[in-house]
């Protein structure tokens, strides 16, 4: 981790992305299947583009355990689905997948967040 000093003290502060060989950051991550193209292509053998575009850009044959995931996404619909995905990656198979729950910009400002759909949910 990396240290901060206090006084006469250092305290050593874990960082998400702390170990993280490659990481991929999907800004915009809706329900965060980007993520899961990359960490699991074998899940999803139709998502021939996702497989070509991460085989140029992350080792093949690729280990996932090399592999942060941050997936943002300020969207509030979609929360749920993946702090979901977030858990089972961490805690049942061991992968590091982190749900960002908000947008990423170059301002620190709180900005509204406006849905068109008309109630339908159609967050896409």
């Amino acid at each position: 981790g990396h240290g901060k000093e206090t006084g006469s003290m250092t305290i050593n502060e874990d960082r998400l992305g702390d170990g993280c060989y490659h990481v991929f950051l999907d800004v915009g991550a809706n329900v965060g299947v980007h993520g899961r193209f990359l960490l699991e292509p074998q899940q999803y053998p139709d998502a021939i583009v996702a497989y070509s575009l991460f085989g140029k850009y992350f080792d093949l044959p690729r280990d996932s355990r090399n592999i942060c995931v941050f997936a943002f996404e300020p969207n509030p619909i979609h929360k749920e689905r993946l702090l979901h995905v977030q858990n089972v990656y961490q805690d049942v198979v061991g992968l590091r997948y982190h749900a960002i729950l908000a947008g990423a910009g170059i301002s620190n400002e709180p900005l509204m967040f406006y849905r068109q759909d008309n109630g339908k949910q159609n967050d896409w």
